[in-house]
């Protein structure tokens, strides 16, 4: 599945589709088209905002059969570049991205994290190199086959810790204090003592973890069985699990109580209560349209990315007549 980047400041919303390459800037609360700006090449994994400029990574032809990647920064009221600069680097893995910073795997294994204005030192392993890394609220994760390395964005020279597990991280990785919770491709999530990587509990599911957030102390994990479950954050205990229509492409907290999750290849939007499980309501938002990332709450209304554009959807079309779940 492949999933469209999309970010927001509260105000504009900024959609980025990957086929044509091209970034648009939409308002939140009219859906208005306010500017449309084409980059070359194939723009991934992401974009971030920093006061009134966007910035986004991407892939670009040479034209002698080569590619390189650039950051490009632009307006986020006009749409206007502001510049652009290329990254000196062997790859065409833009593997994360987050907080400005771009996370490179190159084709040896080895990883650069850079941002627009500089480049440091790329880390590399003796023997297996890395076969991943992800980002997760600022924080960046690279993996080998049986290993996980919390990488400091600041100094991505070195690493000084290796958490080791039983599986290969699927990618979702997500920090509660001293905990690092990790989801693999086995299914499994893992409870991890960030200070010493002793594993405090595992936890399985029926299916490659695709997603984890935490509601309150507990833990959400989405997983490719297509059920969302809900652990204790301490044990790793199941306080319950709901199965959604095809798989689940992610959710957002509506509010402290409910959350709303959307599934690939389904036109419909879940709201679940949080404290039990239970779905309150399942709409359809538009029948020939499938979602492809997941959604966003900006200013109060619901916004879910589609193979087609963004729908925008009151906050009051959420709310409705109780049903039972699966």
């Amino acid at each position: 599945m492949s999933r469209i980047p999309i970010a927001s400041d509260n105000d504009l919303i900024f959609f980025l589709p990957q086929t044509p390459s091209t970034i648009k800037g939409f308002k939140a609360n009219t859906g208005d088209l306010l500017w449309s700006t084409e980059i070359g090449g194939s723009l991934s994994p992401g974009i971030t905002y920093t006061g009134d400029v966007l910035r986004t990574p991407g892939i670009v032809d040479s034209g002698d059969g080569s590619r390189s990647i650039r950051f490009y920064s632009i307006d986020t009221q006009t749409g206007i570049y502001k510049n652009s600069s290329e990254i000196p680097f062997p790859s065409d893995r833009l593997a994360a991205f987050g907080e400005g910073k771009a996370a490179i795997l190159g084709f040896a294994g080895d990883l650069l994290i850079t941002d627009s204005q500089k480049t440091v030192p790329g880390l590399r392993l003796s023997g297996d190199g890395f076969i991943g890394i992800s980002e997760s609220e600022g924080e960046f994760y690279a993996w080998t086959k049986r290993a996980i390395y919390p990488i400091d964005s600041e100094y991505p020279g070195s690493t000084s810790q290796k958490l080791e597990i039983e599986e290969t991280a699927s990618g979702s990785f997500l920090r509660s204090g001293d905990l690092l919770f990790v989801g693999t491709k086995e299914g499994s999530v893992y409870a991890l003592d960030i200070k010493d990587g002793s594993v405090l509990w595992r936890s399985r599911t029926g299916g490659e973890i695709d997603g984890l957030s935490m509601d309150r102390e507990d833990l959400i994990v989405i997983s490719r069985d297509n059920f969302v479950y809900k652990l204790s954050r301490n044990s790793g205990q199941r306080i319950w699990k709901r199965k959604l229509a095809g798989r689940i492409v992610g959710s957002v907290e509506l509010n402290e109580d409910y959350s709303a999750f959307l599934s690939f290849g389904s036109n419909d939007v879940h709201v679940i209560r949080m404290n039990d499980g239970r779905v309150v309501n399942a709409f359809e938002v538009d029948n020939a349209a499938f979602f492809v990332s997941p959604p966003l709450k900006v200013a109060g209304i619901l916004i879910v990315p589609y193979d087609r554009g963004v729908l925008g959807i009151a906050r009051k079309s959420t709310c409705g007549k109780e049903k039972d779940g699966p």
